[in-house]
């Protein structure tokens, strides 16, 4: 690949994508080379053959409970997606159960009172667990045709969703664009997500828009969501930027198909500074 990229550099000089493709093939031979301190080994209490399952989260602060999102069987709809040939994606729940030297996990079991007959899931939480933040697609009749972000309080055991999307995902006039993947800054003041919406360094005239990491804070009192900004070209590119996550000491993750990496979506990391 990098011999061949190289060639097309010849041939199309001006062709800014290309320098990204050799740097990625680059680095990827020096990475294939590097040792890792890390295992990766499968989850196996939250994973089902022939499923999606990911993003999962801490649920509670005493991190006993992981919620995720799964396009599993036995949830909320009963009828297939057609974009995957499964079932629509719902978010679900294990637990930590039994006493030191005794504990497992429980068998998945999809949230109470949370998702609907369509594709839900990305979740984000409050610090306090009190609220979290979901993708929710199509709405509950299937009528929305695009995916808006919800807010959802805890109530007993289960939560209860707004009717009404955060305002911000509410666009004027009869363009509809998608907003997912929320995540919140360590002190609740920042949301981060993703979005198709205007302006972002995808929406050219040359590509289809792509999605973008777009950012808004909390206006105290107005009690609600500033307007969105998109988070700049050190973050996004023409391709596509997602799932972004921010940890407690305010390092970004989030997953790209365009920045130099090994192919496909990657997982980078970024730290904010001033």
């Amino acid at each position: 690949a990098l011999k061949d990229f190289k060639a097309y550099q010849k041939q199309v000089p001006e062709d800014p994508r290309v320098e990204v493709m050799i740097k990625g093939c680059e680095s990827a031979l020096k990475w294939k080379e590097e040792p890792t301190r890390y295992t990766i080994e499968q989850f196996k209490p939250a994973n089902v053959s022939g499923t999606d399952d990911f993003s999962p989260m801490w649920a509670d602060r005493k991190n006993k409970t992981i919620m995720f999102t799964s396009d599993r069987e036995n949830g909320r709809s009963k009828e297939t997606y057609k974009w995957t040939g499964r079932y629509h994606t719902d978010v679900w729940q294990i637990k930590l159960e039994g006493r030191k030297g005794k504990v497992k996990w429980t068998e998945p079991e999809i949230v109470p009172n949370l998702n609907t007959k369509y594709n839900d899931g990305v979740i984000a939480f409050n610090k306090r667990y009190s609220k979290l933040y979901i993708t929710q697609c199509n709405g509950e009749k299937a009528k929305e045709p695009t995916c808006k972000i919800y807010e959802a309080r805890k109530v007993g055991k289960g939560y209860v969703m707004e009717e009404e999307p955060l305002e911000f995902c509410n666009d004027p006039g009869p363009n509809k664009w998608n907003y997912g993947h929320p995540t919140l800054s360590p002190d609740d003041k920042t949301m981060y997500f993703v979005s198709d919406r205007p302006g972002g360094y995808g929406d050219t005239s040359e590509v289809n828009a792509t999605q973008d990491i777009w950012m808004v804070t909390y206006v105290r009192r107005g009690r609600t969501w500033s307007t969105p900004i998109n988070l700049g070209p050190k973050i996004n590119t023409e391709g596509n930027e997602m799932f972004p996550y921010v940890h407690k000491d305010g390092s970004l993750y989030f997953s790209s198909d365009a920045h130099p990496g090994m192919g496909g979506l990657d997982i980078f990391e970024t730290s904010k500074t001033g």
